[in-house]
């Protein structure tokens, strides 16, 4: 018997605030979501440590979801906040 993957999935949002969050589904555990978090970025800014790096991760807990935060600092030193609604799969290992 094999094991379907896990297929995380990423809303058609900005991430650029709370109402444009991007929601993360498809991750059944915490680990999951927060490597796709990562992942997003990357794909929107290339390689971690190189082009990019993490300032500030931010859990926050709004009335009806759960929101992490990242502030990034690209290497041409321009800052860009990223919003995820990680609702799906948070405290969930």
């Amino acid at each position: 018997m094999f094991k379907k993957k896990n297929k995380v999935e990423y809303s058609h949002h900005d991430g650029k605030t709370f109402k444009t969050s991007i929601k993360i589904t498809g991750a059944k555990i915490a680990p999951v979501g927060i490597a796709a978090e990562y992942e997003y970025v990357a794909s929107k800014l290339g390689v971690e440590g190189i082009d990019w790096e993490l300032v500030q991760q931010t859990l926050i807990h709004g009335e009806n979801d759960d929101f992490d935060i990242l502030e990034i600092k690209t290497k041409n030193g321009t800052f860009k906040t990223y919003h995820f609604n990680i609702s799906d799969f948070y405290g969930k290992y």
